[in-house]
């Protein structure tokens, strides 16, 4: 039988486990966090969606583009072919917020702080 201080110490290993497996998990998959609707901070009518298939659309009043992206560590791929443009971003997704960085004309399509939708 274990006393209680070697199970509080197997539980606090456990514990510390799991939390590095949560981290470690959240860094392996940096696409998984960008997936879904997100509303600009702007403006509520501006929405981006990454979807699973590497597509993503952006909506704005009377207007759609839509494209496929690819994620590379912190960085952000972009291509619209009908506009027949590329470019990449530079992304970081925390406390809800997905914060993108670009110059050209993906900074200001795309540039500024993304807020998931309440």
């Amino acid at each position: 039988m274990y006393n209680k201080r070697e199970w509080a110490r197997c539980v606090g290993m456990v514990l510390g486990l799991v939390v590095m497996l949560l981290i470690v998990s959240s860094c392996a998959n940096p696409e998984k966090r960008i997936l879904g609707k997100w509303i600009s901070s702007v403006s509520s009518l501006n929405v981006l969606t990454f979807r699973e298939d590497g597509t993503f659309e952006y909506s704005i009043p009377g207007e759609k583009l839509g494209g496929t992206y690819r994620v590379e560590g912190t960085q952000l791929q972009l291509r619209l072919p009908a506009e027949d443009l590329e470019g990449v971003m530079e992304f970081e997704v925390s406390d809800g917020r997905l914060t993108l960085k670009g110059s050209g004309v993906f900074g200001i399509y795309f540039g500024g702080v993304w807020v998931r939708p309440q």
